[in-house]
């Protein structure tokens, strides 16, 4: 894509603060400070934090009812897949980093929650509008990234391409390399930012900005 000057209204907005954080850019390894609607006390130690995955996991059971369970949270793991999703095959462990919408799941090896599940299959899903955040002293929680519409977190140090849009941090390429619309680079396979509206890619060495 052409890119041009930043606009005056561009440099205007980014001159108020730093962009809150929102549903399409709260990526896993996003840096994050507390944003315009935070009202969670110390909760972040008046420091940066960093956009982790969510070691919970909501599931709506066949038999009625739900509730979260731990995907990962407390180094336990409630939940395995009652059907195979995707490249994950049946009895797999349900993990923080394979949670998606609309998994068949069912209890698993840490499940210590007597008959919440019927003894049924359940559904998963995943709540809009939150983030969880682990802090500097290793606590986390869940923030609003748009949920009630509120915006609890800010984008610490945002990168913005030349025409003036919020770069998104990936840190991982989902394992397909991209390239580096900047220096070149034809391998980058993690950390890198995004421009989805000028599907403009920037790797973490490169400074954003014009070519």
């Amino acid at each position: 894509a052409v890119l041009q000057q930043v606009a005056p209204s561009v440099m205007a907005a980014l001159a108020q603060g730093p962009p809150r954080l929102t549903s399409a850019t709260a990526t896993f390894g996003t840096t994050v400070i507390r944003g315009p609607d935070w009202k969670w006390d110390n909760q972040d130690g008046n420091g940066q934090g960093t956009v982790v995955l969510p070691d919970w996991v909501q599931v709506k059971w066949k038999a009625g009812g739900g509730n979260k369970y731990r995907a990962g949270a407390q180094g336990c793991h409630d939940l395995v897949l009652a059907e195979a999703h995707g490249k994950h095959l049946v009895g797999a462990l349900v993990k923080a980093d394979m949670v998606e919408s609309d998994m068949v799941v069912k209890r698993g090896p840490d499940w210590k929650w007597e008959s919440q599940d019927g003894s049924s299959t359940g559904v998963t899903s995943i709540s809009p509008g939150w983030a969880r955040v682990e802090w500097a002293d290793g606590t986390s929680n869940f923030y609003r990234v748009g949920a009630e519409g509120c915006h609890d977190l800010a984008i610490a140090n945002p990168k913005t391409c030349a025409n003036g849009h919020i770069m998104v941090f990936l840190a991982n390429g989902n394992g397909f390399p991209h390239s580096c619309d900047k220096c070149g680079n034809q391998n980058i396979l993690a950390k890198f930012h995004r421009c989805n509206d000028c599907n403009y890619d920037l790797c973490a060495s490169c400074p954003a900005g014009a070519k």
